[in-house]
């Protein structure tokens, strides 16, 4: 059971909306107030009469929010490059298909028009490339995929090395999508590049928010 200060606090920081808005004082308390009354209810384990205590711990906490200086940063991107007609094929992770894939890259890094890019993870391996490599990447193993996903494209960009070290930058980048209802496939990284897959029915959509972010 908690004190209705400490049940508005937990929420407010699980509404990441609600929460900048209230360290920008621009959040309407009394009008959240009566969103989260039934919330702090259930948190709390008793009922709240009125808003008005609600409102009077938003209020301190916006005290304490404004204090913390957690910002968004701007992320300017460095260049943009688009691949399309991709596929990602996915595997049970296993050391013979990860070397047999290995071995497809070697054969295939000299046509610089090709895509080609794989990911390890724990219990799963798979394989992103260009649709002409479709066929010979399913035939690598007998291994039946996981899945086989067709018609994706990749938006590649690079951002400055000091990202590296700077708080909330994916949180910055992928709010911009989350707003338009643009899913991402996958993600892939490294030291100053990222990569987004998704559905090429979508690329002209996510090249527009991503364009705007240019330098």
């Amino acid at each position: 059971m908690l004190k209705i200060t400490n049940a508005v606090d937990e929420i407010i920081r699980g509404d990441d909306i609600a929460y900048f808005a209230l360290q920008s004082g621009t959040l309407n308390c009394s009008a959240y107030a009566k969103q989260i009354q039934t919330k702090v209810e259930e948190l709390c384990k008793k009922p709240v009469v009125n808003a008005t205590a609600i409102i009077m711990a938003l209020t301190r906490l916006g005290s304490t929010i404004k204090k913390e200086h957690i910002s968004l940063p701007d992320i300017g991107l460095l260049d943009l490059e688009i691949k399309k007609n991709l596929c990602e094929i996915v595997f049970p992770k296993n050391p013979e298909i990860i070397v047999a894939a290995q071995k497809l890259f070697l054969e295939n890094s000299n046509q610089q028009n090709l895509f080609f890019t794989m990911n390890v993870g724990q219990n799963e391996f798979s394989i992103l490339v260009s649709k002409q490599l479709l066929e010979k990447t399913k035939a690598i193993t007998k291994t039946k995929p996981l899945i086989i996903l067709e018609n994706l494209a990749c938006l590649t960009f690079h951002t400055d090395i000091v990202h590296m070290h700077t708080a909330n930058v994916f949180y910055s980048l992928l709010r911009k999508f989350a707003i338009k209802e643009l899913n991402i496939i996958e993600i892939l990284t490294t030291y100053t590049e990222i990569s987004l897959i998704m559905e090429e029915k979508n690329l002209s959509a996510f090249h527009q928010v991503l364009y705007k972010l240019m330098k």
